[in-house]
């Protein structure tokens, strides 16, 4: 007689509910996974990365801090494909989303004319399986319809991101990751403006905890490495 130990009794058991609901596995999930490129956060994501196929969710505390990290998992996880990017607005700026590794000619730039229009355009956007990424600013959102875009998602086996405003986040989701994202004053030891620094929340992970990291993105190396701890510089660039 075969024993089983308890811990691969649980993990098989994870597997099978993420299956029922539609998410990734968390062990087969790593071979579609698509890594950020900071070991840090993906040393903290149960796939070493952020697996495609799954709805992930970015809640905006800063709206420009917000778009840019939205932008920066577009970069890793859409590959070579096209860009679908949802919004009510139509105020896209495309210089904006090159400076985060988005080149402006793969994003396809929808305005909806309402949030059901919206939905719909993600929708069938990532049941056809023919873009690389779909991101939607939505606003309110039911569980009923986080859920098809989750099955949307999976069936097409394309990544999805929700990008939403503070507040906007309230209540159940299906997504695979919902981020937090906040700016942070840059750090340099020279007059004017250093790299941009977002303070980045994992606020949720299915199979994974909670973690905080202050990242800073590097325009030279197209990084985003975790910054060092404010603590270790000097409050004030000393005098020449």
């Amino acid at each position: 007689m075969v024993s089983v130990t308890r811990p691969t009794v649980l993990e098989l058991l994870r597997e099978r509910i993420l299956r029922l609901e539609g998410l990734p596995p968390l062990l087969a999930g790593r071979e579609q996974a698509a890594p950020l490129g900071v070991p840090e956060v993906d040393a903290a994501l149960p796939w070493r990365g952020l697996p495609r196929g799954a709805v992930h969710e970015v809640v905006a505390l800063d709206r420009g801090a917000g778009t840019g990290f939205a932008a920066l998992l577009l970069a890793r996880l859409a590959g070579a494909g096209p860009i679908l990017w949802c919004s009510r607005r139509g105020d896209l700026h495309a210089p904006g989303l090159a400076a985060f590794e988005v080149a402006p000619e793969r994003v396809i730039a929808l305005a909806a004319p309402s949030p059901e229009a919206l939905l719909w355009a993600m929708e069938e956007g990532l049941r056809s399986g023919a873009l690389g990424a779909v991101l939607g600013e939505v606003s309110a959102l039911s569980l009923t319809a986080a859920r098809r875009l989750q099955l949307a998602a999976a069936g097409g086996a394309t990544p999805a991101i929700l990008l939403r405003s503070a507040g906007a986040e309230a209540g159940a989701s299906v997504a695979v990751t919902r981020w937090q994202v906040a700016a942070r004053p840059s750090a340099t030891s020279e007059p004017g403006v250093g790299p941009v620094r977002f303070q980045v929340t994992l606020a949720r992970c299915r199979g994974g905890a909670p973690n905080a990291w202050l990242m800073e993105w590097d325009d030279a190396t197209l990084r985003c490495p975790v910054a060092a701890d404010a603590a270790d510089r000097p409050a004030r660039p000393e005098a020449a």
